[in-house]
C-alpha cells in the first residue's frame, strides 16, 4: 500500500511496489487542486504503469476535474482495463459545488469517461465487487454493475428530483448479488405543486443482506423505501433532523426555482415509514446540544410507525422521566416491542421510570453507557453498583456496561472509510 501520496518523493511509489512483490496492492490517494499539477505525473506514472496490479483504490480530491483525470489515468493503462482492481473509492470534497448547495445537478456535474475510454470503463465498473461513492455523480442510466458488485455505497449528493432516484436504482439493481447497500445524505427534491405522482415500480436484490438509510429529507424516503423490494434483509434506519422534512423545489412569481422545508406532521410517519419492515433505528443528538429536535409525541409518533422494529440505538441522548414515560409500551401500547436497546453517551436526568420502562419490552441485549457530562448538574452516574445497573444485570440476558467513549459503528458511517 502506498500512504501519503501527494507527500511523497518520486521514486517512493515505483520502490513501494517492487517491495510488495506479488501481494494485491492498495492505493489511497489525496489530492487538493493548488497542487495537483506537482504530482499528476507521478500520480499518471503509476496508474498508467501499475494499474493491472492494484486490487483497491481510494481517492479523495477538491475538485471533480480531478476525480475526471484519475478515471482517465488508470483508464489509459498500457496493459487496458484493470481488471485486478475489485474495489473503487472516490470522495469529492468540493465545498462550493453544487451538492454542497440546494442547486440541482447538471449533466455537466457528472463524471463522464472519454469516448475513447467508455469501454474500458463499463469493463472496470462491471469488474468491481465494491463501489464506494462520496459527493459526485456519475450517469447512471448509463452505468451496467455485474454480478461481482456486493458493496455500494453513495452518500453526500444531490441527484435532483424525486424521479430521479428511479434510474440510479435501476442501474444498481444489475448488481444481482448485492449484498450491502449504503445511502446516506443523498438529497432529492419534490416538485411543488406535483405535477405527476411519482410510482416507480419496484426493485428486487435477492442476496441483499443489509440496506442503511441515513439522513435523508422525508420525502427521499417516501420513494425509496417502497421502490426496495422487501426480503431477508436487514433494513437500518438512521433518522435525523433532516428526516423530519419534505425538500420541495418549486417556481416563484418571477419563474425563478425555490428550494425549501417543509415540516412533516406525525400522522404522515405511518404511511410512510411503514411501507417497508425497518429492523433497526437509529436517533442522535449533537454532543454539544442543548436542545432537543425529537420529543414526546413525535417519538412516540415516529417509533409507532416502524412496528417490525426490533433494535433502537440512542447517542446522546437525554433522559427524565417523560422520555423514560415516551418509551414505555404500558403507556403507549401501540410502540413496538424492542428486544435490543443501545442507550450510549446517554445524559441521564433521572433514572426513575426507567425499570418500568425496560421491563415494558422483551429486551435480550441492552448496551448502556453515560456521557461525561453527566458529572454536571443534577445527572445520574452510571456505576457497576448502580441501582439500574444491578437490575439490568439480573433481568436482560446480555446486558453491557460501556465506557462513555463507546459508540456503536453506525455513528461514524458518516465518515469516509479508507477501506
Amino acid at each position: 500500500m502506498i500512504e501519503g501520496f501527494p507527500t511523497i518523493g518520486r521514486d517512493i511509489p515505483q520502490l513501494g511496489i517492487k517491495r510488495a512483490g506479488g501481494s494485491k496492492l492498495y492505493l489511497p490517494a489525496a489530492f487538493e487542486w493548488a497542487t495537483f499539477d506537482n504530482f499528476k505525473w507521478d500520480f499518471s506514472d503509476v496508474l498508467i504503469g501499475y494499474g493491472p496490479r492494484f486490487y483497491a483504490i481510494n481517492v479523495t480530491a477538491d475538485k471533480r476535474a480531478i476525480v475526471q483525470e484519475t478515471i482517465s489515468m488508470l483508464l489509459s493503462s498500457k496493459h487496458g482495463p484493470p481488471e485486478s482492481l475489485s474495489q473503487l473509492s472516490i470522495q469529492l470534497k468540493e465545498k462550493t459545488t453544487y451538492y454542497h448547495t440546494n442547486t440541482p445537478p447538471l449533466h455537466s456535474d457528472c463524471v463522464i469517461p472519454l469516448e475513447s475510454h467508455e469501454a474500458s470503463f463499463a469493463d472496470m465498473i462491471g469488474g468491481l465487487a465494491a463501489f464506494r461513492i462520496s459527493g459526485i455523480l456519475f450517469q447512471w442510466d448509463t452505468m451496467v454493475f455485474s454480478t461481482r458488485l456486493v458493496d455500494f455505497r453513495l452518500d453526500n449528493v444531490t441527484l435532483g428530483l424525486d424521479e430521479t432516484l428511479v434510474p440510479f436504482m435501476q442501474a444498481l439493481s444489475s448488481a444481482s448479488e448485492l449484498r450491502d447497500l449504503k445511502i446516506i445524505s443523498v438529497n432529492t427534491h419534490r416538485l411543488e405543486p406535483p405535477t405527476e405522482t411519482v410510482t416507480p415500480a419496484p426493485i428486487s436484490f435477492p442476496k441483499l443482506q443489509s440496506l442503511h438509510l441515513q439522513d435523508l429529507h422525508f420525502n427521499t424516503l417516501e420513494i425509496l423505501l417502497p421502490m426496495i423490494t422487501p426480503g431477508a434483509h436487514h433494513v437500518t434506519l438512521y433518522f435525523t433532523k433532516r428526516s423530519l422534512h419534505d425538500k420541495l423545489l418549486s417556481d416563484n412569481d418571477e419563474g425563478r426555482q425555490k428550494i425549501y422545508l417543509s415540516r412533516v406532521h406525525v400522522p404522515d410517519f405511518h404511511p410512510v415509514l411503514g411501507l417497508a419492515p425497518v429492523h433497526t433505528l437509529i436517533l442522535s443528538e449533537h454532543p454539544d446540544s442543548g436542545t432537543r429536535w425529537l420529543t414526546g409525541s413525535t417519538l412516540c409518533g415516529l417509533l409507532e410507525a416502524l412496528p417490525a422494529l426490533k433494535t433502537l440505538k440512542l447517542d446522546h441522548w437525554h433522559f427524565d422521566q417523560a422520555v423514560w414515560a415516551d418509551l414505555n409500551r404500558r403507556n403507549h401500547p401501540r410502540l413496538p416491542a424492542l428486544e435490543n436497546l443501545h442507550l450510549t453517551n446517554a445524559i441521564i436526568r433521572k433514572t426513575h421510570g426507567s425499570r418500568d420502562m425496560l421491563a415494558s419490552h422483551p429486551l435480550q441485549q441492552v448496551v448502556l453507557g453515560d456521557n461525561k457530562s453527566t458529572h454536571m448538574g443534577s445527572c445520574e452516574l452510571l456505576q457497576e453498583d448502580s441501582d439500574i445497573v444491578q437490575w439490568l444485570r439480573g433481568t436482560v440476558p446480555d446486558f453491557h456496561l460501556m465506557d462513555r467513549a463507546y459508540r456503536s459503528s453506525e455513528f461514524y458511517l458518516d465518515e469516509w472509510q479508507l477501506w
